[in-house]
C-alpha cells in the first residue's frame, strides 16, 4: 500500500520537473531567438567588419542587417558599403522569408524575396574581365583542381519561390573606356519550382540602358525537360549612337545613328522527339537611320519588318518544316554615293509581302521553298551616274508572284516554278540637255518561269509598253511674236504659236504633267496634229502630216532668258503590245507585235548632227585596264569553242503590225536651203519570220504619204533568213515633189530643179544578189535652172551638151519625160540597158543616160570623184573625173584629198582596164601673185616644180594603195592664169 501511495507522488514530481524543464528550454529558446533578433545587427556588423577590413571596405553606421528567427526572415535596411568614401554597394531594403520545416526534407521554400533601392559597382580590367564587384577583389582563375577529395553523393534539392520582386536597382559597370549604368526597374519571379524533375518559372523583367528599355516576360513549364516555354521580349528605343562605346575603334558600324525597336514573341513546345516553335512573331523597326562613311552616306527615315505566324518543326534536332508570313515596309531612303559621278539614290517607299512562306526539309537540308510575294516600289530617283546631271525617276513599280516555288539539291536551288505579274508606272531619264527616255508605263499580264534554274523556260503574256518618248531636247524658247513671224505660212504660224505656248517652261512645264494611257508623255504639237482619228483617215482616204516646226523659230539668238522649249522628240509612240513571247534553252518565240502610232523627228543641224538627239556630257577620262593579249586570245578561243558546241537558237516572230499611223518628220539644215519633209505611213505590216523556216516567204506591206500629196504604196515578199537573198517588191511612189530634193541634186546635176513631180512604178525581184525587174519613171513638168551660175563655167568642152537642153529635147508635148528602165544584173553593178517608149531611139538613149547620170552621181560609191556630161555630137554621156583642188603652195595631200584618193583607188581596182592621164595645173596664187600676172621663166619653172610635186604626191599614194603606176600617165604641167582659177589636178581617160 505504501508503494502504491508513493507512485502518484513520483509522477507528480516527474511531470512537475519535466514541465519546468520544458518551460526553461522554451524560455532559453525564446531568449536565444530574441537575442538573435536583438543582437544580430551587432553580431553581423562585427563579423562583416573583419571581412570588410581585408578588402579595404567599410559598412555605413546606419546600415542594419537583422535576422528574425521568429519569422525566418532576413532583413536589411539602408545597407551601404564604402571603398575609399565611394559607395560600392547600397540597398534600401531587402527582405527574405524562408520556411524552416521544408529544409529538413531538402527543400528550400522561399516564401518572399524583395529587394528595393539596390545598387552595386562592378569593375572590369582592360581585357574586359570582371575584376571587382561591390569592392571585393575576385580571385584569379586557376587551372589547379583538387583531385584527392572523394566525390560526394549529390543530394537532390527542390527550390520553390512563391514570389520574388526586385525594383529600382542599378548596376554600375566600370568598363575600360566608359562607365555604364544598367537600371533594373523590376524583376518579378513567381511560381518558381526547380528540381530534377520539374522546372517552372513565371518571370517579368524590365531593364533600361542608355534610354533603351528591355521588357521580358516568360512562362516556363517543363517536366523532365518536356513542356512549354512562352516568352516575349521587347527592346525599345535602342539608340545606335550609344553602341559606339561598346564597339572597337575600327568597327564599321561606329558611324551608324538611329533608333531601333525589336519585339519577339515565342512559344516553344518540347516533346520527346519534336520541338515545335509555334505562333512566333518578330517585329523590327528602324527610324531615322544615318550612316556616314567615306564611301558615301545612307539615310533611312523608316523601316519595319514583321514576321508573324512563324512555325518551326524540329525532329531530333533537325528542321522538317518552317512556315511564316513576312511583311516589310521601307520609306524615305537616301543613298548618296561618293565620289561623283556615282549616283545619289532616293526611294520614297518599298513594300514587300510574303504570304504563307513554306520551307520543307529532308534530313535537315532544305529541299523545297514556296515564297509567294508581292512587292511595291514608289518614287525611286537617281541623280548622277553616267553624267553628273543625269536624273532618273520611277514613279511606281509593282511586282506580284502568287506562285514561286524553288527545289533544292545540296542546299542549292536547281529548279523553279513561278507565275508573276508586273506593272511599272512612269519612268523618266533626263539631263540638262533634255529627256533621254520617258515611259508612261509598262505592264506584263503574266510572267511564267519553269524548269532548271540555269536554263528555265520563260513565258510572257501580254506585254504592253504604254506611251513613251525617246530623246527630247530642251532648248531656249524664242519670243512668241518672233516665232510666229519666222514661220512661212499661216498653218505653220499657228502650229509654232501653239508649240511655244504649250512647251515653254516657266516654273511649270509640260514635263511635269500627269501622263495618261491615252497621251504620250511630253507630246509636242507635231504629235498632236499628226495623230489623227482613224475614222477620219478612212473617210478622207488620204493621210496627212502636219508640217514640222520651223527651226528658225528655235534660233538661240532670239531668246528669252527666263524660258525654255522642248523640241519634238526624236521618237515617240502611243505604245507597243507584244501578245506573248516564250524563251527556253533553244527557242525564242515572239507572238504578235503591235505598234500604236509612232513619230520620229530627225532634225539635222548645220554640223550634220541630230539636233533632236539628247547629248550626254563627256565623262572624265579613265585609264582602261590593259588586257593580256594571250589571255584574251585564249578566252576568245574558249568562247568560240563553247558557242560552236551550243546549238543555234531558234527565233521566230509571228507578225508585226502598225496601229494608227507612223509619222517621220525630216529637216536638214546642213544644206542650203534647208530641206524639210514629212512622211506618214498608215500601214506597216510584216508576216511570220522563223529561223526554222528560212525559205518561208514573209509578206510585207507599206502604205503612206509624204507631205500633202505624195503617195507611197509597196508590197512584196522577203526571205530574210534564207542563205540565198530573195526579195520581191512592187508598188509605186506618186507625186513626189522634186524641188524639195533640189538641194541634194544640184551638186551632181550642176542644176537646180525649179518645178517637177516624180512618179515611180516598180516591180522587181532580187534572187541571189541578181536583180530583175522594171522601173517606170514619169517626170512631169520638170524645169531646171543653173545652180549658182556654175553651168557656164563647168561645161567648157564644146562637145558637151547642157543637161537642161538635153531634158528639153526629151520632153513630150505635155511637158513630161517618161522612162521605162529594165533593171538587170548584180546588186553591186546593176545594168539599165534596153529601152522602150514612144520617143525616138536617140531621145530614148539620151533619157536613159540622163537617168543613169542622176542615179550614179547620187548613189554610186564614186560620185565624189566622177561627174557626167552630155556629148552634143552623139547625145551620149561622157564620164569625167572631178578635179582635185589644192590650196596655194600646198603639195602634200590633206585628209579630204586622201579620202578622194581612196575612192580613186577603189574605182581603179573596180575598172582594171582604165588608164588615167594625170595633169597638174598651177596658178599665180601658188607664188603669191594675182591672176593674169605676166610670169618670168624662173617663176614658170617654180610653178612647174610645184605641179610635179603634186602629181608625184598623188601618184605615189595611189600606187602604194595597189594601183599600178603604169596606169597613171603624167601630163606636162600647165598654168591657169584666169580669174578665180584654183590650183588643181585634173584627170582624163
Amino acid at each position: 500500500m505504501a508503494t502504491q501511495a508513493q507512485s502518484p507522488a513520483f509522477l507528480t514530481r516527474f511531470f512537475t520537473f519535466t514541465g519546468k524543464s520544458l518551460r526553461i528550454l522554451v524560455y532559453i529558446l525564446l531568449g536565444t531567438l530574441l537575442a538573435i533578433w536583438l543582437f544580430s545587427p551587432l553580431a553581423i556588423r562585427l563579423g562583416l567588419n573583419h571581412v570588410l577590413d581585408e578588402q579595404n571596405l567599410s559598412i555605413d553606421d546606419n546600415s542594419i542587417v537583422r535576422i528574425n528567427p521568429f519569422l525566418a526572415r532576413l532583413s536589411i535596411e539602408d545597407l551601404v558599403l564604402h571603398e575609399n568614401q565611394e559607395k560600392v554597394l547600397k540597398t534600401d531594403a531587402l527582405i527574405v522569408d524562408i520556411a524552416w520545416l521544408p529544409l529538413l526534407q531538402h527543400e528550400v521554400n522561399i516564401e518572399a524575396f524583395t529587394i528595393a533601392g539596390f545598387s552595386i559597382n562592378s569593375q572590369f580590367n582592360k581585357n574586359g574581365q570582371l575584376q571587382k564587384i561591390a569592392g571585393f577583389i575576385l580571385p584569379k582563375a586557376t587551372e589547379e583542381t583538387d583531385t584527392t577529395s572523394a566525390e560526394q553523393p549529390v543530394i537532390p534539392w527542390r527550390i520553390t519561390v512563391n514570389e520574388s520582386l526586385f525594383s529600382d536597382s542599378i548596376f554600375n559597370l566600370y568598363l575600360p573606356h566608359k562607365k555604364q549604368a544598367i537600371a533594373l526597374t523590376h524583376l518579378n519571379l513567381r511560381q518558381v519550382e526547380l528540381s530534377q524533375q520539374i522546372q517552372a518559372l513565371n518571370l517579368a523583367l524590365q531593364v533600361k540602358v542608355d534610354g533603351t528599355t528591355l521588357d521580358l516576360t516568360s512562362d516556363i513549364k517543363l517536366a523532365q525537360g518536356l513542356g512549354l516555354i512562352d516568352s516575349q521580349i521587347t527592346l525599345s528605343q535602342i539608340d545606335l549612337a550609344t553602341l559606339k562605346s561598346w564597339l572597337p575603334d575600327q568597327a564599321a558600324l561606329k558611324p551608324l545613328k538611329g533608333i531601333v525597336d525589336i519585339k519577339v514573341a515565342s512559344k516553344i513546345n518540347i516533346s520527346t522527339n519534336n520541338v515545335d516553335i509555334v505562333k512566333n512573331k518578330i517585329d523590327i523597326k528602324l527610324a531615322d537611320i544615318e550612316y556616314t562613311h567615306e564611301q558615301g552616306d545612307i539615310l533611312l527615315r523608316d523601316f519595319a519588318l514583321s514576321l508573324s505566324d512563324i512555325n518551326v518543326n524540329l525532329y531530333q534536332g533537325k528542321p522538317t518544316a518552317v512556315t511564316a508570313n513576312i511583311q516589310q515596309h521601307l520609306s524615305d531612303l537616301v543613298i548618296d554615293q561618293l565620289p561623283a559621278p556615282s549616283p545619289k539614290i532616293t526611294l520614297a517607299a518599298f513594300d514587300l509581302t510574303i504570304a504563307d512562306l513554306n520551307l520543307e526539309f529532308e534530313n535537315g537540308l532544305l529541299s523545297e521553298a514556296n515564297l509567294p510575294l508581292i512587292t511595291k516600289l514608289s518614287d525611286l530617283s537617281t541623280v548622277g551616274g553616267p553624267t553628273p546631271d543625269m536624273v532618273s525617276t520611277l514613279t511606281q513599280f509593282d511586282f506580284s508572284t502568287p506562285k514561286l516555288s524553288l527545289l533544292f539539291e545540296e542546299q542549292r536551288p536547281h529548279a523553279i516554278s513561278m507565275q508573276s505579274k508586273l506593272d511599272l508606272h512612269e519612268f523618266k531619264a533626263e539631263n540638262a540637255n533634255g529627256i533621254l527616255a520617258h515611259f508612261s508605263g509598262i505592264s506584263l499580264e503574266e510572267l511564267a518561269v519553269l524548269g532548271a534554274i540555269e536554263q528555265p523556260e520563260i513565258n510572257v503574256s501580254n506585254l504592253h509598253i504604254k506611251p513613251f518618248v525617246l530623246s527630247q531636247v530642251h532648248t531656249i524658247a524664242p519670243s512668241k511674236t518672233k516665232a510666229i513671224q519666222a514661220s512661212s505660212n499661216d498653218d505653220e504660224r499657228a502650229i509654232v504659236a501653239d508649240s511655244v505656248k504649250t512647251n515653254v517652261t516657266v516654273n511649270e512645264t509640260v514635263t511635269n504633267e500627269t501622263v495618261t494611257n491615252e497621251t504620250v508623255p511630253n507630246q509636242t504639237v507635231t504629235n498632236q496634229t499628226t495623230a489623227k482619228n482613224k475614222t477620219e483617215k478612212e473617210e478622207q482616204n488620204t493621210p496627212t502630216s502636219a508640217p514640222a516646226i520651223n527651226q528658225e523659230t528655235l534660233d538661240v539668238t532670239q531668246t528669252s532668258a527666263e524660258s525654255t522649249v522642248e523640241l519634238p522628240p526624236l521618237l515617240s509612240s502611243n505604245g507597243i503590245t507584244i501578245s506573248h513571247f516564250n524563251i527556253d534553252q533553244q527557242d525564242i518565240e515572239i507572238g504578235d507585235i503591235a505598234l500604236d502610232h509612232i513619230e520620229a523627228n530627225a532634225f539635222i543641224n548645220a554640223k550634220k548632227k541630230l539636233s533632236t538627239q539628247v547629248s550626254l556630257e563627256s565623262q572624265n577620262d579613265t585609264d582602261e585596264p590593259e588586257l593580256n593579249e594571250e589571255a584574251s586570245a585564249s578566252t576568245s578561243a574558249a568562247e568560240t569553242e563553247t558557242s560552236a558546241q551550243k546549238p543555234a537558237m531558234r527565233i521566230s516572230l509571228n507578225r508585226f503590225e502598225l496601229i494608227n499611223n507612223a509619222v517621220i518628220n525630216v529637216r536638214d539644215e546642213s544644206i542650203n536651203p534647208a530641206y524639210e519633209r514629212g512622211f506618214e505611213f498608215t500601214t506597216l505590216s510584216l508576216g511570220r519570220i522563223s529561223t526554222t523556216e528560212p525559205e518561208r516567204e514573209t509578206p510585207y506591206l507599206i502604205k503612206g504619204k509624204s507631205d500633202r500629196y505624195a503617195v507611197i504604196d509597196f508590197n512584196g515578199f522577203i526571205k530574210p533568213l534564207a542563205k540565198i537573198t530573195h526579195y520581191t517588191a512592187q508598188g509605186h511612189i506618186k507625186e513626189l515633189d522634186l524641188p524639195g530634193l533640189s538641194p541634194y541634186l544640184k551638186g551632181p546635176l550642176k542644176h537646180e530643179i525649179k518645178t517637177g513631180h516624180f512618179d515611180l512604178g516598180l516591180k522587181v525581184k532580187i534572187i541571189n544578189e541578181q536583180i530583175d525587174g522594171d522601173a517606170d519613171i514619169l517626170l512631169r513638168g520638170l524645169e531646171l535652172s543653173a545652180a549658182n551660175n556654175i553651168e557656164a563655167s563647168t561645161i567648157k568642152d564644146t562637145t558637151a551638151m547642157p543637161l537642161n537642153m538635153a531634158v528639153g529635147v526629151l520632153k513630150d508635148s505635155d511637158n513630161n519625160l517618161e522612162l521605162n528602165i529594165p533593171l538587170k544584173g548584180s546588186l553591186s553593178d546593176p545594168s539599165f540597158d534596153g529601152l522602150s517608149g514612144i520617143v525616138v531611139l536617140l531621145s530614148k538613149k539620151a533619157a536613159m543616160k540622163a537617168a543613169t547620170s542622176l542615179l550614179m552621181d547620187t548613189f554610186v560609191p564614186y560620185a565624189n570623184i566622177v561627174s557626167v556630161a552630155m556629148m552634143a555630137g552623139e547625145y551620149a554621156l561622157k564620164v569625167r573625173f572631178n578635179d582635185l583642188e589644192f590650196a596655194p603652195k600646198q603639195s602634200a595631200l590633206t585628209a579630204a584629198q586622201i579620202t578622194f584618193a581612196n575612192d580613186f583607188i577603189a574605182l581603179m581596182k573596180d575598172k582594171e582596164d582604165t588608164q588615167i592621164n594625170l595633169c597638174a595645173i598651177a596658178t599665180p596664187a601658188d607664188i603669191d601673185l594675182p591672176a593674169k600676172s605676166v610670169l618670168t621663166s624662173s617663176q614658170i619653172a617654180q610653178l612647174n616644180k610645184l605641179s610635179q610635186a603634186r602629181q608625184h604626191a598623188f601618184k605615189d599614194y595611189v600606187s602604194q594603195g595597189g594601183v599600178a603606176s603604169a596606169r597613171i600617165l603624167l601630163c606636162a604641167p600647165t598654168l591657169d592664169n584666169s580669174k578665180d582659177a584654183k590650183p588643181r589636178l585634173s584627170f582624163s581617160s
